[in-house]
């Protein structure tokens, strides 16, 4: 069950400064916050994270007057994140932290398929410099799940670690003729905090990015499961989405979505569909369509296409439209459960049929969920003051059912309850 309650939030700081600044050049210019001084309690409650939360307050430069660029087209302001703990390692690895793909796509999936704040004023026709600002919500606990607060890491683990924001070169293009100007960039962060009462060990996942570079019609995501820098973590992963990212909106991909016609994954059971529209339609049928607010000109309601498209364009005849920001090929529905996503590990396959073949680097972004090894479950719980000769953890099943009664495979990533070992009926360490 969903925790609703108002969360903490904790100012995140670099070297003092809650509001520290970077002038673009021609690199990438990293923004540090270095992480101390974490309480892992609030009275009686445990704190754990449930999101990091980023604004970026930048100059874009417009250098001719008469093309605006729509909000949607910003988000690669940012070039990357990294959120790194000395005991989880990359929790949030920088080569799959885009900012456009964390704000296009992370933020809205964790969401529950909603956008985390209304989107703010593009950029406008207007000739010359104009400040703007995005925020991000790189999440933790994700609200597309029954229970989003499993997957929230108790907060000391990040004691000693970082969050690094990498602000793009100058120069960079957002849309037409607006870049990034050589302008002050302000980059504030803060932690979103849930305090409860259950002691216990996160259900580890992330958001990983893969690339495959070919011209043909057999694609890979290869080594899936790895753990993208996550330590402690069995091979292998629960794969909760699997999306084929566009060209659009800087997420970097080889082409449109449009193109697709056919598809079959024989690991999934999935037989050929020659009508790869449907499955686009399938995605909007089974998930709410995030709506945005305000364009590039004004801040007006602009309900007009919005997630999963960009705003600039509308659709046409097929909902599978070149304007699509991914093709969708597994995703979590509403409120779905951890143990819905199928486990795989290693190569996957996809037998694809394209109108055109897109002949460079496929991008693919996941959301996969791991297991704990068991010395990284007996750390967790030694941090939190637990010593495995009393204590043990065990599957934090639902409505707390033994988990001697459920299959392991089912039992498999799941958050760990922290129990007494006495009283424990299906301990894992």
């Amino acid at each position: 069950m969903k925790l609703n309650t108002a969360p903490l939030m904790w100012d995140l700081d670099a070297q003092g400064n809650v509001a520290p600044q970077v002038t673009p050049n021609a690199s990438v210019q990293p923004v540090t916050f270095n992480l101390s001084g974490l309480d892992g309690r609030t009275e009686d409650l445990w704190n754990y994270i449930q999101a990091i939360w980023v604004h970026v307050q930048f100059t874009a430069n417009n250098s001719t007057s008469g093309t605006a660029v729509n909000h949607d087209s910003l988000f690669n302001v940012v070039d990357s994140f990294n959120a790194y703990s000395p005991v989880l390692g990359d929790h949030l690895a920088q080569k799959s932290n885009q900012g456009a793909a964390v704000g296009l796509i992370d933020q809205v999936v964790a969401a529950g398929w909603d956008q985390p704040v209304p989107y703010s004023q593009g950029i406008s026709t207007a000739a010359g410099n104009q400040a703007r600002g995005v925020y991000y919500r790189l999440p933790m606990a994700l609200d597309c799940y029954g229970r989003p607060q499993d997957t929230g890491p108790w907060a000391p683990l990040y004691e000693k670690g970082k969050v690094v924001v990498n602000i793009s070169p100058s120069g960079t293009v957002f849309g037409a003729n607006a870049t990034l100007a050589a302008s002050a960039v302000t980059v504030t962060a803060a932690f979103e905090i849930l305090p409860f009462g259950t002691a216990q060990i996160f259900a580890p996942g992330k958001f990983v990015r893969y690339e495959f570079n070919t011209s043909g019609v057999q694609l890979k995501v290869l080594s899936f499961g790895n753990g993208d820098g996550m330590l402690g973590v069995n091979p292998g992963a629960r794969l909760a989405m699997l999306m084929w990212l566009s060209s659009n909106n800087h997420l970097g991909g080889v082409g449109t979505p449009d193109v697709w016609t056919r598809i079959s994954l024989p690991w999934r059971h999935q037989r050929v569909i020659n009508n790869a529209d449907m499955l686009m339609a399938a995605f909007l049928a089974s998930t709410a369509r995030a709506r945005v607010v305000g364009n590039a000109t004004a801040g007006v309601a602009d309900d007009s296409e919005g997630f999963p498209y960009t705003q600039a364009a509308p659709i046409g005849a097929s909902v599978l439209a070149s304007s699509a920001l991914f093709f969708p090929i597994i995703w979590p529905g509403k409120n779905t459960n951890l143990t819905a996503a199928q486990k795989q590990v290693g190569d996957l396959q996809i037998d694809a049929g394209f109108s055109a073949n897109p002949n460079g680097t496929h991008v693919f972004r996941t959301l996969e969920h791991y297991s704990w090894q068991p010395a990284m479950v007996a750390k967790q719980m030694g941090l939190m003051g637990y010593d495995t000769v009393k204590y043990t953890a065990q599957p934090k099943t639902s409505d707390n059912v033994d988990p001697r009664k459920i299959k392991d495979s089912q039992l498999w990533g799941l958050p760990l309850r922290i129990v007494e070992r006495a009283k424990a009926t299906a301990p894992l360490v």
